[in-house]
């Protein structure tokens, strides 16, 4: 147990409401309450709070209203972000958010530094660096820099974390209730590795209700025509980022099924496309061009373009995904704008001829991926 940090600051003057008050904000004021009440309640020990929901839920606006919060209370803010491209790196996250911490590494035990050290690449140690002791020096730095401040952790798209952080990450949490230290990660809601004990706090976001995305719509492009207000509200179904980027982005034409996405938006909904095999991203091509939802005729068509037979359980990585789901014989995309992102992502190649998935991968901005779609193939 370290010494208890001093009491967090009283708010500045003039700051309250401040960031309720921003649009893309808009029916979030329980959860942001939640936020309040772990920094507020830092005195009494720390805590961990995971953060899950589908992507553009708002679960990065709430990071963000945590590091605010806990700045303006004399919290010092440590944050990491998961990165698809370094998820195979060891270490990679967790020296993001230690790097500030890392001149009181003189101060640890001899094993425990040298642990770390040569974790983030800056002791020459034979073998892999053990990870217990990385945890301990980890937690060793974080509860040192508490003695004399609160502290906030957060992490972001936890998903993507490379898995010696997110052990370590998971070794702090279930250690932070003798220490002024809170923990904030966010992660996509199809993202099973668990984190924290029983006693941390699981927030799923879910989409806003009517009203609020009504108002948040109206806020970012008010005067829209009723036909196509209506229809931004029905595709967005609840979805902050949806209702916003929408808003900026092209106007549909007639009464095409797709909607033009925003590239940020586009990104938002077929991020997870990457992690399927070639043969589930044929087949969520061919759900996203079919007039219908019948699933007998999407596995037929993707047969006739394979020239072999394809069964349910192809399906099943885009299911787990939470990108479609299977309702007896029907097939449905569990949110309206990834079947857009689908057709947007898709260049004129693939939809002349679909054997040819050429997807925009989310690992980069814009270059395409072609690949064959015979299961197996590799991409």
């Amino acid at each position: 147990m370290t010494r208890r940090a001093k009491k967090a600051t009283s708010p500045r003057k003039g700051r309250v409401g401040a960031t309720l008050a921003s649009p893309s904000l808009q029916g979030r004021a329980q959860d942001i309450a939640l936020i309040d009440h772990l920094i507020e309640r830092i005195d009494q020990g720390g805590s961990t709070l995971v953060i899950s929901g589908e992507p553009g839920i708002g679960k990065s606006a709430l990071l963000d209203v945590a590091r605010h919060r806990a700045s303006e209370r004399g919290f010092s803010v440590l944050s990491m972000t998961g990165v698809l491209a370094e998820v195979h790196l060891p270490f990679a996250a967790l020296e993001q958010a230690l790097r500030p911490l890392m001149k009181g590494a003189e101060g640890l035990v001899p094993r425990q530094r040298s642990a770390l050290l040569a974790a983030f690449g800056m002791h020459d140690d034979a073998g892999p660096p053990d990870i217990f002791l990385v945890a301990l020096a980890t937690l060793s730095l974080l509860s040192e820099r508490a003695t004399r401040e609160p502290l906030l952790l957060v992490a972001d798209d936890a998903q993507w974390l490379d898995q010696a952080t997110f052990e370590v990450l998971a070794f702090v949490s279930r250690r932070l209730s003798s220490d002024p230290i809170v923990l904030v990660v966010a992660m996509r809601d199809d993202f099973k590795s668990p984190l924290g004990d029983a006693s941390a706090q699981r927030l799923r976001l879910s989409g806003l209700d009517a009203a609020d995305a009504e108002h948040l719509l109206d806020a970012n492009a008010p005067g829209l025509p009723a036909e196509l207000r209506s229809r931004f509200l029905k595709e967005a179904s609840g979805n902050p980022l949806a209702l916003v980027e929408l808003a900026r982005g092209e106007r549909a034409a007639g009464d095409t099924p797709w909607l033009p996405l925003t590239d940020r938006l586009e990104r938002a909904f077929s991020n997870r496309l990457s992690d399927l095999p070639p043969i589930a991203r044929l087949l969520l091509f061919v759900t996203a061009e079919n007039d219908g939802t019948s699933l007998h005729e999407i596995l037929s068509a993707a047969e006739a373009v394979l020239g072999e037979r394809v069964g349910i359980d192809a399906m099943a990585s885009a299911v787990a995904a939470k990108l479609i789901e299977i309702n007896g014989t029907e097939v449905r995309f569990r949110h309206p704008l990834v079947r857009s992102a689908m057709h947007q992502a898709a260049d004129p190649a693939t939809r002349k001829d679909p054997r040819r998935t050429c997807c925009r991968d989310s690992r980069s901005a814009r270059p395409p991926i072609v690949a064959s779609c015979r299961s197996d193939d590799r991409t």
